[in-house]
């Protein structure tokens, strides 16, 4: 599904042996696969075996990538060595598919855009850069499929660390930053600051964004103390986002003095929404019902997901990228965060469990997860002040199993009114 919407020609295999086949077939019709993806774990013959018997067969430019959810440290010398060139972790996203066919191909292709018509006009920033910064695969995702159609090229890293040593490498490439605050092994302004030192012009001059579920005025002044320049607040607003890109990214925008005067001149306000959540009513059953009209459905079957979904706020946010949404849904399903959290709760590690439950917080708020959210907050602060407890812990788990439950239902209904989502 994923490459049929890049508008790639694609064959698929169920096992090795079919592989085989699909590549043998291939070279007696004179023809030949630009890239084969290989999932590790295949019954009776692995992708290390697969990739072992097609290699000798397949032309020098044809790229194997590796699909696997274990560590590419505990494959790639063995993996490389039977031919493999590239390694993408499980779970798939669009983005990371693309960006691997586009190293190995030596191109680059352009996205299908689903949506031509009835959308607003977007910006071009053609020519542009950035580097996004976030150790949440699903919040890198919906950044992204934010910008997705305003040309510009987006290059990934999980943590500060990576980030610096992209940038240490090649500084040129990027025209700016947007970089998470909360990550682990080094956080946005540890790495802020390590950009900064290097004492170039480009290392001194770059615009670098903030991006954090905090967004009291204090944290803003945090963030230009360490050297950003401006503030994105969880959830992300996709008006928002394009407003500081195209601040940042035209030649006579404002380098340094654009985060000041908004920390002098204007309150925040999104603050006092995530600190202080409205109660919504509670819902006890949804049903879906095939038979009611679109129109109907439209008016009243996605407001039945309150309040632990808002969809509504979603569609605002994403816009004429909504189609992505499902599939961040279904990511998010796959989310075992919550479980990380009880057990280092459990342990005692106490700095782990605020971190994760921090990371949650601004998870839930960009996938419009309402009372999730509301819970998040409610955990988060109580960390922050030291007042944890047990229940508090269980209290959100109980709040996710109860969104994951709605969710299942929302894909079920999206499945059912496939128009709506459009």
């Amino acid at each position: 599904q994923i490459m049929g919407k890049f508008g790639v020609k694609t064959d698929t295999a169920k096992s090795g042996v079919e592989a085989i086949d699909l590549v043998n077939r291939a070279i007696d019709e004179h023809r030949k696969y630009d890239v084969i993806f290989l999932d590790w774990h295949i019954p009776e013959m692995d992708g290390i075996e697969i990739a072992k018997r097609i290699n000798p067969k397949i032309d020098n430019n044809t790229a194997i990538i590796m699909i696997s959810i274990s560590e590419w440290s505990e494959l790639e010398e063995h993996a490389r060595s039977v031919g493999i060139n590239r390694y993408i972790p499980k779970p798939l996203f669009p983005s990371s598919i693309l960006n691997a066919i586009n190293e190995v191909v030596g191109h680059t292709m352009q996205k299908l855009d689903i949506k031509s018509s009835h959308k607003k006009e977007k910006p071009n920033f053609a020519g542009a850069n950035i580097l996004l910064v976030d150790d949440v695969a699903i919040n890198r995702e919906i950044l992204i499929a934010f910008l997705e159609g305003t040309n510009i090229n987006i290059e990934s890293a999980e943590n500060g660390r990576q980030a610096v040593d992209k940038f240490k490498k090649e500084p040129d490439k990027y025209d700016l930053i947007v970089m998470d605050i909360h990550m682990p092994e080094m956080d946005g302004y540890e790495a802020t600051r390590a950009i900064r030192a290097l004492g170039t012009e480009k290392s001194t001059n770059i615009p670098i964004v903030a991006m954090t579920a905090n967004a009291f005025k204090e944290d803003v002044e945090k963030c230009l103390e360490n050297g950003m320049n401006d503030h994105l607040a969880k959830p992300i607003d996709k008006e928002q986002v394009i407003q500081k890109l195209t601040i940042y990214l035209s030649k006579s925008a404002p380098q340094e003095e654009h985060l000041a005067d908004y920390c002098e001149n204007k309150e925040i306000e999104k603050v006092h929404v995530e600190e202080t959540p409205v109660a919504a009513p509670v819902v006890e059953t949804v049903v879906v019902e095939a038979a009611v009209s679109a129109a109907a459905t439209a008016a009243s079957g996605i407001e039945s997901f309150l309040p632990y979904i808002d969809v509504k706020e979603m569609e605002h946010r994403l816009s004429d990228n909504m189609d992505i949404y499902p599939e961040l849904l279904n990511i998010f399903l796959q989310n075992e965060m919550i479980e990380e959290l009880k057990q280092e709760f459990a342990n005692g590690n106490r700095d782990a469990a605020k971190g994760l439950a921090h990371a949650l917080k601004g998870i839930m708020g960009n996938l419009s997860l309402s009372e999730a959210y509301k819970k998040a907050v409610e955990v988060d602060s109580k960390f922050k002040a030291g007042t944890e407890q047990q229940k508090d812990i269980d209290e959100f788990e109980k709040t996710i199993s109860t969104t994951k439950e709605y969710i299942h239902k929302l894909i079920e209904f999206y499945e059912n009114n496939p128009s709506i989502k459009c």
